[in-house]
């Protein structure tokens, strides 16, 4: 299960040595492994931009950033849990950044956690 660990290790590994298409390989792996795997994803676009291939490294420089910005809200949100754990959009709205962005499996906890609120809640559904 942690196989792209291993990808990502190997990818960076790579990297350092000037094996940049060696490293894309392997850092491409472990992204397909885990998506939501930031460090991979850094490591990718600082790969890709040693490549010149200076768009695709954007994009995942982007994809990081959003992907960073967003998880700022997880603890705030968790506090607001704290606070009001009887709001069920509370619980859905941190699901769905764990869910794009963290882990799909908190994620998921998190929206299901709704329906013991309100089994009808129909954002939790949707999400």
């Amino acid at each position: 299960p942690e196989y792209f660990e291993a990808a990502s290790n190997l990818g960076d590994l790579e990297a350092e040595v000037g094996n940049h298409d060696a490293a894309e390989k392997w850092l491409r792996m472990a992204i397909d492994k885990n998506s939501r795997d930031l460090q991979s994803r850094y490591s990718l676009a600082v790969n890709l931009r040693e490549l010149g291939r200076i768009e695709e490294a954007q994009r995942e420089f982007d994809f990081v950033a959003e992907s960073r910005k967003a998880l700022e809200q997880v603890n705030p949100l968790r506090n607001q849990i704290v606070e009001n754990p009887s709001d069920p959009a509370l619980r859905v709205k941190l699901g769905e950044v764990l869910l794009k962005y963290e882990s799909e499996r908190n994620g998921r906890f998190w929206i299901n956690s709704a329906f013991s609120i309100d089994p009808n809640y129909r954002p939790a559904h949707e999400a």
